[in-house]
């Protein structure tokens, strides 16, 4: 799957979320002096999620 790509997850959404199913968390948030964006992949375990890389687990900050 590809980033903005169906199926979304969305508090109104009704898939049935099973233990080992992947996801990828994508959040998006801008305003008029920055943007940031952050994703990760998760897969869904019996007591909640495990990332699937925690190695960018930071804020980078980038300047232009």
């Amino acid at each position: 799957m590809m980033e903005v790509e169906k199926p979304w997850m969305e508090s109104r959404s009704e898939y049935l979320i099973e233990e080992n199913m992947t996801f990828q968390v994508d959040t998006f948030l801008y305003c008029e002096d920055y943007g940031l964006r952050w994703e990760n992949g998760i897969i869904i375990k019996k007591d909640g999620v495990e990332p699937l890389s925690r190695k960018l687990n930071k804020i980078i900050e980038l300047e232009g």
